[in-house]
């Protein structure tokens, strides 16, 4: 089915964290570090034959009616543009740019044995952070314009997007844009959460970085207008168990106050906002088991470290069962508190 609320549920422990999404209701699912199945590396990380082996968790997130957003990244050692690297242990692969032929021959590849169950692609990961892509943006461009043609040659009727930009690195987006790394696209992803800022604040924020996007297109995009998704982003808070001792933390006087129920609120103002300025789609980042640890207390994840929800994956949820298939009208002002948000 179709909804705004997109998600990455981590796919191993098999299927466990799948099962508790599914009673949640949950649907979409990102093919990022959450599942990683059509992850170059992971699909091809020696020359010869693709091996395929993460297929089981597609086929999981499938068999619970959750449609899954291909993602086309990683690049293996052996196809390193110039030749060959040393093999390295990242699940990502390379973040260096990918030989241009052997990159076609992989996107060819995934598309076509995936092309009855996975119907949007995703080409790269935030291609301006050098931990995913360190070449320019003209070689971002290229294999962008590569993949794209790939995609539409297999199936026109794919939707074919790049490439989760973030909200920062503006000045590099534009030169990838103006090399035509948006020319041919269907969907621009983007990155952008909802932060704990007043809605008003945040809302001028997502206004300037949307504008940024939206000129962009207009400038060096289709000669039609096109939609842009929001494919990660997160809303950080602290734990919502009390008590919880552990040795990495500092003594409870010393650390932030607990704030879980804020950052419910901030998650539902923030989906609310991306709803109203015209987002279509939005996946939350994430929901994965926390390791013990400093990270224990405050961070993104949907779950604590005991995999209890936290109020903010309930409110998450609750919103999805009212706001699927609605549409936004407009927003109210209220004298009491200056703000409604009808849908």
């Amino acid at each position: 089915r179709d909804s705004f609320f997109g998600n990455h549920v981590n796919s191993w422990y098999g299927g466990k964290m799948l099962d508790q999404a599914a009673r949640l209701g949950l649907g979409w699912m990102r093919n990022h570090d959450m599942l990683q199945a059509t992850w170059w590396n992971r699909v091809q990380p020696e020359p010869g034959e693709p091996k395929w082996t993460l297929d089981g968790c597609l086929r999981d997130c499938l068999a619970r009616k959750m449609p899954v957003l291909g993602g086309l990244t990683g690049t293996p050692y052996w196809a390193v543009k110039g030749g060959p690297k040393p093999r390295t242990r990242s699940a990502r692969g390379y973040s260096s740019p990918p030989d241009p032929k052997l990159w076609r021959e992989y996107v060819r590849l995934t598309v076509t044995r995936h092309r009855g169950t996975i119907r949007h692609w995703e080409i790269w990961n935030e291609p301006a952070v050098s931990m995913f892509f360190n070449g320019s943006p003209e070689e971002h461009a290229e294999l962008v314009r590569i993949a794209v043609a790939e995609i539409h040659r297999i199936d026109p009727k794919l939707v074919a997007m790049a490439s989760g930009y973030t909200s920062v690195a503006w000045r590099w987006q534009e030169a990838a844009a103006k090399a035509g790394a948006w020319r041919d696209l269907d969907v621009l992803s983007i990155h952008y959460g909802a932060p704990d800022l007043p809605p008003e604040e945040n809302e001028r924020k997502l206004q300037e970085v949307l504008a940024h996007f939206r000129g962009l297109l207009k400038q060096y995009g289709p000669d039609h207008d096109i939609p842009i998704w929001s494919t990660e982003g997160g809303t950080g808070d602290t734990i919502w168990l009390r008590g919880v001792e552990l040795p990495e933390l500092p003594p409870e006087h010393l650390r932030p106050k607990i704030n879980s129920w804020r950052g419910a609120r901030r998650l539902v103002q923030g989906e609310a906002i991306l709803m109203a300025n015209g987002i279509p789609k939005h996946f939350y980042y994430f929901q994965n088991p926390i390791r013990k640890g400093v990270q224990t207390y405050q961070n993104t994840s949907m779950f604590d470290y005991n995999l209890a929800p936290r109020p903010k994956a309930m409110a998450r949820v609750a919103m999805q069962r009212e706001l699927d298939g609605a549409r936004w009208v407009g927003q109210v002002r209220r004298p009491a508190d200056g703000r409604f948000w009808a849908h």
